[in-house]
């Protein structure tokens, strides 16, 4: 389980639990399943060629640029793993 901040505007939570991320520790980022965002949580996520966003109930939750690797970062930090693979 991992707690992320996302980066603040007036529509978005001050913190997310993201239950389905996978922490690896030797890798330097978490990994999420967009599909599980979207098939379990009820998301929906719109891509363009630099940006996603991801939408619930119609409001931005969460939104991630997309680097010139092809590679999505969500905007924000997150507090810590609670969990490990």
């Amino acid at each position: 389980m991992v707690l992320f901040h996302p980066q603040m505007t007036a529509e978005r939570p001050e913190q997310w639990i993201l239950s389905q991320a996978l922490h690896v520790p030797k890798l330097q980022n978490n990994l999420m399943s967009i599909l599980h965002l979207t098939r379990k949580c009820g998301f929906h996520i719109i891509i363009s060629s630099n940006h996603m966003d991801f939408i619930e109930d119609g409001v931005t939750r969460l939104t991630a640029p997309i680097n010139e690797n092809n590679m999505a970062f969500l905007e924000g930090e997150t507090a810590g793993n609670t969990e490990l693979a």
